[in-house]
């Protein structure tokens, strides 16, 4: 939903959406690998702080998605103080 969404945003939509859809793809393989990680021999250590900086590294990019991108979508463009002087 999010994807079309930016695209029709403005005029740097597209290119909003581009990279958004790539860096998901990126993440959708980091997780894939951490998957096959998880059935081949490893340190447990090792392996548990891999998903735990891969966990993070979503929370901090899902913070940025909500921040940034949602706040492109939204249909205020001018703020209330500019309006109102």
């Amino acid at each position: 939903m999010l994807v079309p969404a930016l695209r029709e945003a403005d005029a740097w939509g597209s290119v909003r959406a581009e990279t958004l859809v790539e860096h998901h793809a990126a993440q959708r393989r980091e997780f894939t690998a951490l998957r096959h990680a998880s059935n081949a021999p490893h340190d447990a250590d090792a392996l548990a702080k891999m998903l735990t900086d891969f966990v993070d590294s979503l929370e901090t990019d899902m913070a940025h998605e909500e921040r940034d991108l949602l706040g492109c979508l939204r249909d205020d463009v001018l703020g209330v103080d500019v309006e109102d002087g």
